[in-house]
């Protein structure tokens, strides 16, 4: 039997993003590409940094570059008990 994973909409991710006041928007790549390109707004916590990261007591929305790293990020911060969602991979951001 094949499953096929629902692709995320990470524009409509940073839509919900955008309307949920209190929130933040994560960005789980390395820092280089945060750098070179990342979504206004979104504060960069390197997947390999995660496990010790401090998070506060807020909706975090967190993408990467294709939604693996973001997926793995989120189960990461969800055993920690934080309110964590994957939007998905900047690739597919459109301004």
């Amino acid at each position: 039997m094949f499953f096929q994973r629902k692709k995320l909409d990470i524009n409509a991710g940073i839509k919900t993003f955008r309307s949920t006041p209190n929130s933040i928007l994560l960005d789980v790549r390395t820092r280089e590409e945060f750098v070179s390109n990342h979504i206004p707004d979104a504060i960069n916590v390197p997947l390999d940094e995660i496990d010790t990261y401090q998070p506060e007591n807020k909706k975090y929305f967190v993408y990467c570059q294709s939604g693996r790293r973001s997926m793995i990020a989120v189960q990461q911060l969800q055993q920690k008990g934080v309110d964590a969602v994957n939007i998905g991979g900047i690739q597919d951001y459109v301004l």
